[in-house]
């Protein structure tokens, strides 16, 4: 991550507590690592990005505190909207744009990233999305073949 090249900073949020999943996703092990590693990794990889705040619980803090260096950390709130605000406010005012990212969804690539936030650098605001894949399944006598 390089200071003079990052104009953005990076909110991750992973504080979600998996309740349907049985365990918090994020933590969940991809190819012999936690999701979360991903994810920080793929911002940590982005020029564009001088920042990255992860709002996670304290016991995240402190894996990720074992793996990664200069992170800054945030405590989720009671609803994602709460957790957001509380990365925002940790964010760097002298940085210009602010990118928001799911913590559980670790596949996303840096060049995507840079992009994304250099379009909202340009446009002032920018989204990162990938089309519906349609998932077209055959019932018969409510069961699906």
């Amino acid at each position: 991550m390089d200071k003079k090249t990052g104009f953005a900073s990076a909110v991750i949020v992973a504080g979600g507590s998996g309740t349907r999943m049985g365990r918090p996703k994020q933590m969940l092990p991809l190819a012999g690592q936690p999701v979360l590693f991903r994810t920080v990794r793929a911002f940590l990889n982005t020029p564009e990005i001088a920042q990255v705040v992860v709002v996670t619980p304290l016991e995240n803090q402190a894996l990720l505190q074992k793996e990664f260096q200069n992170l800054v950390y945030a405590l989720p709130g009671e609803t994602r909207l709460a957790s957001v605000i509380n990365g925002v406010a940790k964010t760097d005012a002298s940085l210009p744009v602010v990118a928001v990212h799911d913590g559980a969804r670790p596949l996303v690539k840096p060049g995507f990233i840079s992009r994304c936030v250099r379009e909202a650098q340009e446009y002032g605001a920018a989204v990162l999305a990938v089309p519906v894949k349609d998932t077209v399944k055959v019932c018969q006598n409510s069961t699906v073949e």
